[in-house]
């Protein structure tokens, strides 16, 4: 397998990573602040999960790209 297909599954495993970090975090939150509002906390985590995931994705992929940009 080559390198840039082994970088464009990571690539593509960020988002989902990501929101399962974040859903991990916001558990993990809801139960040391209140399991009263834990619901929240999952929805909060899963946004910022998304969000981090995204900029993984958005920075990789910009990168990978401009890699074979200087290969040709």
């Amino acid at each position: 397998m080559s390198q840039k297909n082994r970088s464009s599954d990571f690539i593509a495993l960020a988002l989902p990573f990501g929101m399962m970090a974040g859903t991990l975090i916001g558990m993990i939150a809801g139960f040391l602040i209140n399991a009263e509002i834990m619901i929240y906390t999952l929805a909060a985590g899963t946004t910022a999960g998304y969000l981090i995931g995204l900029m993984v994705y958005l920075i990789l992929h910009h990168q990978l790209n401009s890699r074979d940009q200087s290969d040709l």
